[in-house]
Protein backbone atom coordinates (compact mmCIF):
# COMPACT_ATOMS: atom_id res chain seq x y z
CA UNK A 1 0.00 0.00 0.00
CA UNK A 2 2.68 2.37 0.92
CA UNK A 3 4.62 1.97 -2.76
CA UNK A 4 1.16 2.82 -4.53
CA UNK A 5 0.86 5.92 -2.59
CA UNK A 6 4.00 7.12 -2.99
CA UNK A 7 3.84 6.68 -6.85
CA UNK A 8 0.87 8.20 -6.64
CA UNK A 9 2.79 11.68 -5.55
CA UNK A 10 5.96 11.42 -6.89
CA UNK A 11 3.84 10.69 -10.43
CA UNK A 12 5.86 7.19 -11.54
CA UNK A 13 6.08 3.87 -10.63
CA UNK A 14 9.91 2.38 -9.38
CA UNK A 15 10.72 -0.64 -8.33
CA UNK A 16 11.95 0.65 -4.99
CA UNK A 17 8.25 1.42 -4.63
CA UNK A 18 7.73 -2.62 -4.40
CA UNK A 19 9.86 -3.40 -1.12
CA UNK A 20 8.55 -3.91 2.17
CA UNK A 21 10.28 -0.73 3.83
CA UNK A 22 7.65 1.40 2.13
CA UNK A 23 5.14 -0.53 3.72
CA UNK A 24 7.02 -0.11 6.92
CA UNK A 25 7.81 3.08 7.22
CA UNK A 26 4.15 3.53 7.51
CA UNK A 27 3.72 1.18 10.50
CA UNK A 28 6.56 2.10 11.73
CA UNK A 29 5.10 6.07 12.05
CA UNK A 30 2.46 4.43 13.78
CA UNK A 31 4.23 2.52 16.68
CA UNK A 32 6.64 5.37 17.22
CA UNK A 33 3.22 8.16 17.59
CA UNK A 34 0.84 5.69 18.83
CA UNK A 35 -2.58 5.17 17.55
CA UNK A 36 -5.09 5.80 19.62
CA UNK A 37 -4.53 9.95 20.13
CA UNK A 38 -5.58 12.29 16.65
CA UNK A 39 -2.44 13.41 16.75
CA UNK A 40 -0.44 10.39 17.18
CA UNK A 41 0.25 9.75 13.72
CA UNK A 42 1.60 12.89 13.03
CA UNK A 43 3.87 13.41 15.81
CA UNK A 44 4.80 9.89 14.76
CA UNK A 45 6.10 10.46 11.37
CA UNK A 46 7.76 13.87 12.60
CA UNK A 47 9.99 11.59 14.90
CA UNK A 48 10.84 9.04 12.17
CA UNK A 49 12.15 11.48 9.60
CA UNK A 50 13.96 13.63 12.86
CA UNK A 51 15.59 10.06 13.75
CA UNK A 52 16.23 8.97 9.69
CA UNK A 53 18.40 12.78 9.83
CA UNK A 54 19.71 12.29 12.59
CA UNK A 55 20.97 8.14 12.27
CA UNK A 56 21.85 8.91 8.68
CA UNK A 57 23.74 12.01 9.87
CA UNK A 58 25.46 11.06 12.61
CA UNK A 59 26.68 6.58 11.46
CA UNK A 60 27.77 4.68 8.58
CA UNK A 61 25.56 1.61 9.28
CA UNK A 62 22.28 3.66 8.81
CA UNK A 63 19.43 0.62 8.90
CA UNK A 64 21.29 -1.37 11.54
CA UNK A 65 21.31 1.86 13.91
CA UNK A 66 17.60 3.17 13.14
CA UNK A 67 16.24 -0.58 13.47
CA UNK A 68 17.44 -0.41 17.28
CA UNK A 69 16.13 3.12 18.36
CA UNK A 70 13.29 1.81 16.66
CA UNK A 71 13.38 -1.06 18.32
CA UNK A 72 13.92 1.05 21.83
CA UNK A 73 11.67 3.30 21.31
CA UNK A 74 8.86 0.63 20.92
CA UNK A 75 10.17 -1.05 24.19
CA UNK A 76 10.23 1.93 25.78
CA UNK A 77 6.77 3.40 24.53
CA UNK A 78 4.54 0.53 24.25
CA UNK A 79 1.84 2.22 23.10
CA UNK A 80 3.40 5.16 21.16
CA UNK A 81 4.95 8.52 22.35
CA UNK A 82 1.61 10.86 22.34
CA UNK A 83 -0.19 8.14 25.00
CA UNK A 84 2.67 8.21 27.09
CA UNK A 85 2.20 11.86 27.73
CA UNK A 86 -0.97 11.55 27.60
CA UNK A 87 -1.10 8.87 30.46
CA UNK A 88 2.10 11.66 31.99
CA UNK A 89 -0.52 14.34 31.92
CA UNK A 90 -3.29 12.66 33.36
CA UNK A 91 -1.26 11.11 36.21
CA UNK A 92 0.37 14.61 36.87
CA UNK A 93 -2.93 16.72 36.02
CA UNK A 94 -4.26 19.02 38.85
CA UNK A 95 -4.95 17.70 41.82
CA UNK A 96 -3.26 14.09 41.40
CA UNK A 97 0.34 15.00 42.46
CA UNK A 98 1.95 13.11 44.74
Amino acid sequence: IGGILMSLFVSGAYPEFAYWTMSGEGIFMLMLGGMSAFLGPLVGTALLLFLNDVVTRFTEYYGLTLGVVILLFALVFRRGVTDFVLEAVQRLGPGKRT
